[in-house]
């Protein structure tokens, strides 16, 4: 594996590549949550509660934070199992690889 511009260790950087898909799916909430609040901003009066787009992007906003810690519970931990992909599923994460002592 190539090492990228983050200069991570390869037991972090082989975690990351491991949680990338929850990550994906949290980047692609954060954009169309951006787009809601964007969406939610335009003619909103100030009187008014908010909008469905805000909430929206309120929700979408929780997705981006779940896909964050599920990507760094992944790289540390590599658990939970259905967000590793299943060829990777059987390599230890990071925390166990630096303790091994504690992870038994």
């Amino acid at each position: 594996m190539g090492r990228g511009v983050f200069r991570f260790r390869d037991d972090i950087s082989r975690g990351l590549v491991r949680g990338w898909a929850p990550f994906s799916v949290g980047i692609v909430a954060l954009m169309a949550a951006m787009m809601m609040f964007i969406i939610a901003g335009v003619g909103q009066r100030p009187h008014e509660g908010p909008s469905v787009a805000a909430v929206v992007a309120g929700l979408l906003l929780v997705v981006f934070l779940a896909g964050v810690v599920l990507q760094l519970s992944v790289a540390w931990f590599n658990r939970p199992r259905w967000c590793v992909p299943a060829y990777l599923r059987e390599e230890i994460g990071a925390w166990a690889e630096r303790h091994p002592r504690k992870a038994s």
